[in-house]
């Protein structure tokens, strides 16, 4: 049973929610990270180059996917 000082102790949902995004998109750039090298040399650019492609990807990312999401489920699915 629930106590009231477990309950002033819960996360928010919101807060979780934050929580997985940036998880995820960090997680990506994490994953990445070691094939940074073999990109630059497909790319024939720089090591330090391909790594801020990879950062241009993943930062509008973390900030849009939450704006989206909450978009699409404003707008909801229409039919076709």
């Amino acid at each position: 049973m629930a106590t009231p000082a477990d309950s002033q102790r819960a996360i928010p949902p919101v807060l979780k929610i934050v929580g997985l995004v940036v998880f995820a998109s960090t997680l990506f750039t994490r994953a990445v990270d070691p094939v940074i090298p073999q990109i630059a040399v497909d790319l024939a650019i720089d090591a330090k180059t391909a790594a801020l492609l990879s950062t241009a990807y993943t930062f509008p990312m973390r900030w849009c996917s939450p704006l989206l999401g909450a978009l699409s489920d404003t707008v909801g699915k229409t039919p076709s």
